[in-house]
């Protein structure tokens, strides 16, 4: 049985008794061998196909990979002989990110990529339209800016720097617009913006970097604020969605039932945590790093990557500021660079088999402003509800 919309397919077949999902075609039906290989390998960790998940680090905001590269990446290795599965970077964020720090940083990515064998993240943090950081208030109306030519420029800007890893066979994770639940970033509801116009915002970006920019190396992320007391998620749609990857930083890495709301949402696709964490106001740096490989394999097997937060002012959630690392990155569990890419297969989107009706009830309440829309029989698989494709959040 099939179910989902017209172009966009997700399918449920029982084998031997095994029920399982397949909701891994790219929402870009363009995604390049590189990028399909690399969410299918995602896919298979979250499916159980295979254990692990990949530890990544960020390199920090504005661009400066190639500055810190050493201090957040290199230092692992130095500590560990390894290098961690996934290299991140977040543009923009307190200042427009220059030519030549773009430039710099994608040669890092596309050096990590191909040499070093791992996986690249990249966010986008942009500017206030007022001029100001990311993390600042405005209070325009965020469908405005799809017509306004001094965003489109930025967007420009920001698509050069990606078809520069287009053009070197490097996919990405991309993660725009970020925690858009939470209070910090002007685009975000909690700043007071409606979910329509957030939704508005993402899905302009989508279709103007697939559609108009051939950006067909972008693995699609969506990053809400995992946080208890940032429970409702502006969600695009599952069609402009192939990632879901909360975020959340606390003491017991603790991921408050986000981790069960991405698997909600997901709907059979690849979940992650895009940042991670010890709390944000720590500054021991003596944090046992080992938690997060107990806290993966007891409490969140389904999540296929993580990635550490980068330093900042005296705040240390860095791995290599921390303990542990050499245990962490040598656990089996782990997966580092090179990440085993090889031999992974795209899922395509053919029925497979023979294909068997599967329906369960006890299945946790989807809300869609506020109506139930998890009513009515639909498929699922324990307590994981694959409802059609839609716009909303789930509500406690």
């Amino acid at each position: 049985m099939k179910f989902g919309s017209p172009g966009h397919w997700c399918g449920l077949w029982v084998v031997a008794g095994l029920a399982a999902a397949w909701c891994h075609e790219p929402v870009n039906s363009d995604l390049s061998e590189e990028g399909r290989a690399v969410l299918a390998f995602l896919a298979s960790l979250t499916d159980g196909d295979r254990d692990g998940i990949v530890c990544g680090q960020n390199l920090g905001i504005s661009g400066d990979a190639n500055g810190k590269f050493d201090r957040f990446i290199g230092a692992l290795h130095t500590q560990s002989g390894k290098w961690p599965g996934m290299a991140c970077v977040e543009l923009d964020h307190y200042k427009v990110t220059s030519a030549d720090e773009l430039s710099g940083a994608m040669d890092v990515f596309i050096d990590y990529y191909h040499n070093k064998k791992g996986l690249v993240t990249i966010n986008w943090a942009p500017m206030s339209p007022s001029g100001g950081p990311a993390f600042s208030y405005w209070d325009g109306d965020l469908t405005s800016l799809t017509t306004n030519s001094v965003w489109i420029a930025g967007l420009d800007r920001i698509a050069a720097a990606l078809a520069k890893l287009r053009d070197a066979g490097v996919p990405v994770l991309w993660r725009p617009l970020q925690e858009n639940n939470g209070p910090s970033f002007w685009w975000a509801t909690g700043n007071g913006h409606s979910f329509e116009s957030w939704i508005a915002l993402y899905r302009h970006l989508f279709d103007y970097y697939v559609r108009t920019k051939g950006l067909d190396n972008l693995i699609w992320v969506y990053s809400p604020v995992g946080a208890n007391s940032w429970k409702h998620w502006p969600f695009p749609g599952i069609d402009v969605v192939d990632v879901v990857a909360p975020t959340t930083y606390n003491m017991d890495l603790d991921l408050y039932g986000a981790c069960q709301d991405a698997i909600d949402f997901s709907q059979g696709k690849p979940i992650g945590v895009a940042e991670f964490g010890p709390a944000t106001s720590y500054t021991e740096g003596n944090f046992d790093n080992r938690l997060y490989v107990s806290r993966f394999k007891e409490r969140y097997p389904k999540m296929s990557y993580w990635v550490s937060w980068s330093d900042w002012s005296n705040v240390t959630v860095s791995l290599a500021a921390n303990d542990n690392v050499s245990a962490v990155l040598n656990d089996p569990y782990v997966i580092c660079a090179p990440v085993p890419l090889s031999g992974v297969t795209a899922v395509s989107a053919a029925a497979p088999l023979a294909v068997v009706p599967v329906h369960c009830s006890g299945m946790r309440p989807m809300l869609l402003n506020g109506r139930n829309v998890s009513a009515s029989p639909a498929p699922c698989l324990g307590n994981y509800f694959y409802p059609a494709p839609r716009q909303g959040s789930v509500m406690r």
